[in-house]
């Protein structure tokens, strides 16, 4: 029985590398690209030779901090003196200077949103465009990542045969929308099962933070010969002492190691969850990969379409708060993304599908998802005591603002 299990398997994912390029498929990114002079050009949408699915995150900076001018002369002054003084990095280590006149500034903050959320960018020169998002609301952004960049560009697959490769520099602006019928779309994005030490994700896998493609090579080298084998044929990656047990789709075993591909020099693995966000995991905390066909049913864009303002409860000592939400005095969004790591594990969690956060101490919280799982997650401003607060706009004339020190759950 198990033998036929596997066989079906293995049949399963020679059947999706093999599918063809034209098919209808909701679950990745499609648009439609106005150029500098006006030409338009229409199709699935590869962002920097790296996104393709709605749920991919887009990322980058914030050209302006968050407007705290509606909070009281005193909220404000409180926010304010949270701030960090004069910064240096010595050899990776942040030393903050002492702050002689008060109180540091707020300073403009990276954000992560998912294509899907997206409705258009409108560059306006250098790594600056408005981004405008499904509900209305436009965000100002300034570089921050090789998403936003001069360096940046964007293929359209327009149909079967025809790839237009467009430089940042030449476009106006992009507008994302729904194909309306079947469409020409890029090659598979590698999908699998990552098992870990803390627990399995399954998604969309970026290997080596670099390779995404069937069609790319994993890389060894052993006693001066050099191997590649294409990710297409391989089944399973096994993390095994010194390198790489690597498991081929006709059953083939091979031990691979001397690159960073295979090895501890790997630089991690990147998932992409449909129903809980971004994980980066160390290679440490790394035990083995399964790939996998792609599902059905992945999110598409119209699933994305009434996303606004967050919305919940935040319980204090001395009781509840109820209303629109903005999270660290900068997340208002439920598109936006809350940051945090802890044991090997930088996780990125969209705002609509986190259930709850809970503050366990000084330095980290609890973050339920509504899938179920949960995580404790510490070092970012997010989830520590650096978190600036929650401002909640309860129906009364004034908001309410909770410093962090006074918040016990936030609730969406």
């Amino acid at each position: 029985m198990a033998f036929h299990r596997k066989l079906r398997s293995i049949a399963a994912i020679t059947v999706w590398l093999a599918a063809p390029a034209v098919a209808q498929d909701t679950g990745f990114i499609y648009g439609t690209v106005t150029l500098e002079d006006d030409t338009e050009v229409t199709g699935s949408l590869r962002w920097d030779g790296e996104e393709v699915a709605w749920i991919h995150h887009f990322n980058g900076t914030k050209a302006e901090p968050a407007d705290i001018s509606f909070l009281s002369d005193r909220d404000q002054d409180t926010i304010i003196d949270r701030q960090p003084g004069p910064q240096m990095n010595f050899n990776g280590h942040i030393v903050e200077f002492i702050k002689v006149f008060g109180g540091g500034e707020l300073e403009p903050q990276d954000f992560a949103v998912e294509f899907g959320a997206l409705s258009e960018l409108e560059l306006t020169g250098g790594d600056r465009l408005i981004m405008t998002l499904r509900d209305g609301s436009r965000i100002e952004a300034d570089g921050g990542s090789n998403d936003i960049s001069t360096g940046t560009d964007i293929e359209v697959q327009v149909n079967e045969g025809t790839l237009r490769s467009l430089d940042w520099r030449d476009i106006e602006k992009v507008r994302f929308h729904a194909p309306t019928g079947p469409v020409a779309r890029f090659p598979q994005h590698l999908f699998g099962t990552v098992d870990t030490e803390l627990g399995q994700f399954t998604g969309f896998v970026e290997w080596d933070q670099d390779e995404r493609w069937p069609s790319e090579k994993l890389d060894s080298e052993m006693d001066g010969r050099e191997e590649e084998v294409e990710f297409a044929s391989i089944r399973r990656i096994q993390k095994d002492g010194d390198g790489s047990l690597v498991t081929l789709t006709d059953g083939v075993e091979k031990f691979m190691t001397g690159t960073n591909d295979v090895d501890s020099d790997n630089r991690g693995i990147v998932v992409t969850i449909p129903d809980m966000g971004r994980v980066e995991l160390e290679w440490e905390i790394f035990k083995a990969v399964d790939f996998l066909p792609l599902p059905e049913g992945l999110p598409a864009y119209q699933d994305y379409a009434g996303m606004a303002e967050m919305q919940g409860t935040v319980a204090t000592d001395s009781g509840t708060h109820r209303g629109k939400l903005m999270f660290n005095v900068d997340h208002r969004l439920a598109v936006e993304s809350l940051v945090g790591r802890n044991k090997g594990i930088h996780y990125t969690l969209p705002f609509h599908l986190i259930q709850r956060i809970e503050p366990q101490d000084a330095g980290s919280s609890r973050v339920t998802m509504k899938n179920g799982r949960d995580f404790e997650l510490r070092a970012f401003d997010d989830v520590t005591e650096k978190n600036d607060g929650v401002v909640i706009w309860t129906g009364a004339k004034e908001p309410v603002y909770v410093p962090w020190s006074e918040v016990k759950s936030v609730s969406f």
